[in-house]
């Protein structure tokens, strides 16, 4: 972290200091030297006014003018010959008496016949003295400005910086509790809080695996257990009785095939490894499939309610929506009473379809976990079987139709669970 604050720090004052450079180069090379033009244009004034005196007075008193112009500007004034002008500064002192730029020495021309003359500062001037000591204690104040400002930027964010660092270490030796500051002053504009997302997002994770081992172990053991004593049981039964145990042996190869089945399909979700298969759905011949599947599961008739009329088919992945549904009825027949309804809506832009029971519903404090995948509610249930897989399956298949999962507590009572897919679905 030190060696990021120093490349930091030195790269940016690096950074300003070229800027400073090149726009200085920009300035007077690329570009018109506009300070240039104006004291070209004051200069030229007293060039022409020493013209006009020079037809009154003699040599000597022009001699004294030409060096009074020299010490108010602070200059040094010598007579030169031609040949020692440069050649491109003579083509501009045709076009104008006095020619300034940023090199050694300026140049004018005056009188009739044409002289030329060079300027260059006077190294003995005071006044040029105190002038570059202004402008070089501006430049160091500036300098130390700057630099100040950028450490104690760069202290702070290193500072800030520093907290996520030791958040990270802890999180990769083990802390998943370990969170970055939350405080506006010690955040990294969205950085903490998205660091803070990411840890809670991977703290669930590890979470829903070690709940994956454990179920697996459990839902595991129990059949292979079933197993190992029919097992038992058969090579001492009587003939008569080892269909019995054989049928008894193929129904707990049964239940472990549903469960791995199930736990591939969630993991294959979760992935994003499904792919929809989109095809046209009959709404009405696909509620009464689904219907007349579970009926034999419940004694009283499921409700089935399309909410719009004009709805007659939609576009989506049937056997993933059906897979979608399906666990959702089972839910409402393994933990409604005697009710349950399965209806549909359209709105603007999604489907939303809903199963309702009239169970005892979900409670507030297990709302927030039950989509979770191993999840399963009250687990002191004689109800609460199976994997706690088929919710977060369910979901998963609502995104992959650009929908979602909801819950909210039904008007029958129990649960409503409202499963959305797009309407913009299409072949």
């Amino acid at each position: 972290m030190t060696r990021l604050f120093l490349s930091l720090y030195f790269g940016i004052l690096a950074t300003i200091m070229t800027f400073i450079f090149v726009a200085d180069w920009i300035n007077t090379s690329l570009i018109v030297d506009v300070e240039n033009i104006i004291e070209a244009e004051k200069f030229s004034a007293e060039v022409e006014l020493l013209e006009k005196l020079s037809a009154h007075v003699s040599e000597s008193e022009k001699q004294v003018y030409i060096e009074l112009i020299a010490k108010r500007n602070q200059s040094v004034i010598e007579l030169i010959d031609k040949s020692e002008v440069p050649n491109d500064i003579q083509a501009k002192l045709s076009e104008q008496k006095v020619w300034f730029d940023d090199d050694e020495y300026d140049y004018f021309t005056a009188f009739n016949p044409p002289q030329y003359f060079r300027i260059s500062e006077d190294e003995n001037s005071e006044l040029l003295d105190v002038d570059s000591s202004i402008g070089l204690i501006i430049f160091v104040a500036f300098m130390l400005l700057i630099t100040a400002s950028c450490f104690l930027w760069l202290m702070s964010l290193y500072r800030k910086l520093r907290f996520l660092e030791q958040a990270a270490d802890k999180i990769s030796h083990g802390d998943l509790t370990a969170r970055a500051p939350d405080k506006k002053r010690l955040q990294v504009g969205n950085l903490n809080i998205r660091f803070n997302e990411m840890a809670e997002q991977v703290e669930k994770l590890l979470a829903s695996h070690k709940r994956l081992t454990h179920t697996i172990a459990h839902e595991l053991r129990t059949p292979l257990f079933r197993m190992q004593i029919q097992s038992e049981l058969l090579a001492e039964a009587k003939p008569e009785r080892k269909a019995i145990h054989l049928a008894g042996i193929e129904e707990n190869i049964f239940e472990l095939q549903d469960m791995i089945d199930e736990l591939l399909q969630y993991a294959k979700a979760e992935r994003a490894e499904l792919k929809l298969k989109l095809c046209e759905i009959q709404i009405s011949s696909f509620f009464r499939n689904l219907a007349e599947s579970h009926q034999l599961e419940i004694s009283t008739p499921i409700e089935v309610i399309a909410q719009d009329s004009k709805l007659q088919q939609f576009v989506a992945d049937k056997s993933l929506l059906d897979r979608a549904i399906t666990n959702l009825l089972r839910n409402a027949i393994k933990y409604g009473g005697e009710r349950i309804r399965l209806s549909v809506k359209e709105t603007d832009e999604k489907l939303v379809f809903c199963v309702e029971d009239d169970g005892d519903g979900i409670s507030e404090q297990e709302i927030g976990n039950i989509f979770e995948p191993f999840y399963r509610a009250d687990e002191g249930n004689e109800k609460a079987i199976g994997y706690g897989l088929g919710l977060a399956i369910s979901k998963e298949i609502a995104i992959l139709h650009g929908g979602e999962l909801l819950y909210e507590r039904s008007l029958l009572g129990g649960a409503a669970f409202h499963l959305s897919i797009s309407n913009r679905l299409s072949l």
